[in-house]
């Protein structure tokens, strides 16, 4: 998925995706060399998410046990 930074409004960039919708992003959430009219991909690192949902089930398991 692709992202077209449209303009920046003070602490907020307001971005196109490719389905033509629009929505606000903190700049904050952006790289720090970002600017209007760079275009963005942006993907789902399926191997990080899997790690961090097996890390918060370890930790639920310790919390509440089995």
């Amino acid at each position: 998925m692709q992202w077209i930074i449209d303009r920046m409004e003070g602490k907020i960039a307001v971005v196109e995706s490719q389905n033509g919708a629009i929505f606000s992003v903190p700049v904050s959430a952006l790289p720090k060399n970002a600017k209007e009219g760079d275009v963005l991909s942006v993907s789902v690192d399926e191997q990080t998410t899997e790690d961090r949902r097996t890390s918060i089930k370890d930790k639920m398991k310790k919390l509440f046990g089995e």
